[in-house]
């Protein structure tokens, strides 16, 4: 919360850019013709991941996409974002990307609890006309 209500009094000026803060599970937006979905994930204070393992989590990241119908006007391309497991992956579904991304400090209760040894990193993604054009990691090691 901290790190995006900064953000949100630093580019206060800038009208491009909107911030929307929430305590809910997820959060969908649009970024030219490409939907994003942020999903939480689990946390060390006992909150458990929804999204779930295996076959199961296409089936469920699609049904968050289909809850605000509206959204998908005019949509070209949809990514789902999380933070869950505290490492880089990316995967192309069906109808959309799976991104899961690392953390940015190498260890904290969560991930040594789980036994993660990520690489702290943030992502940066290039959104165009056509959806994601690339990723970028900036690594803090």
């Amino acid at each position: 919360y901290t790190i995006a209500r900064m953000l949100e009094l630093f580019y206060k000026t800038e009208s491009r850019i909107g911030f929307e803060i929430t305590s809910k599970r997820y959060l969908p937006y649009k970024i030219l013709d490409t939907l994003v979905v942020l999903e939480h994930g689990a946390t060390g204070k006992g909150i458990k991941s929804k999204v779930p393992k295996g076959a199961a989590k296409e089936s469920y990241v699609k049904s968050i996409l289909l809850d605000k119908p509206e959204m998908l006007v005019g949509v070209k391309s949809k990514i789902f974002v999380s933070n869950d497991l505290h490492h880089y992956e990316h995967t192309e579904k069906s109808d959309f990307d799976m991104i899961i991304c690392p953390s940015i400090v190498g260890g904290d209760l969560y991930s040594d609890f789980n036994g993660w040894k990520s690489r702290p990193a943030q992502c940066v993604f290039v959104i165009d006309e056509d959806g994601l054009k690339e990723t970028i990691r900036f690594y803090f090691d």
